[in-house]
């Protein structure tokens, strides 16, 4: 479906040529927060993906938003991923596949009784260690 396309924008450090380089490199550092020294490492003439398989309507609102600003960017569509391998549930004991991790016995799930003539104090009647 055309729809479930991603894109990316990407961005090559040109300029439209509406504004010089300095008005350019403001305007891109205030639209996306940047300082205008780490603004100006997006002018080196070195393609950068600013954005990541993103819809077509965000990449091309991204592309707009750049143009006004005088930026030169161009919107790539993303290779379609492979679908994903079905998953086989191998966490069944004794299905092909059954990896054992654990490395000793399982703990005892229940609690011993106390031993013979142990003095245990009801916890209901409110006598704990605490001085109120």
């Amino acid at each position: 479906m055309p729809s479930d396309h991603r894109y990316n924008v990407i961005f090559s450090g040109q300029i439209t040529g509406e504004l010089g380089l300095q008005d350019a490199i403001a305007r891109f550092a205030r639209t996306f927060q940047l300082s205008p020294e780490r603004a100006r490492r997006y002018f080196s003439g070195a393609e950068i993906t600013l954005k990541r398989e993103i819809p077509r309507d965000l990449a091309m609102r991204y592309a707009l938003k750049l143009n006004e600003i005088g930026c030169d960017c161009a919107i790539e569509r993303c290779k379609a991923p492979a679908p994903p391998a079905p998953k086989k549930n191998t966490n069944i004991p004794g299905t092909p596949g059954f990896v054992e991790r654990r490395k000793a016995n399982r703990r005892v799930r229940f609690r011993r009784a106390p031993r013979p003539g142990a003095v245990c104090y009801d916890r209901r009647s409110g006598h704990d260690r605490r001085k109120s």
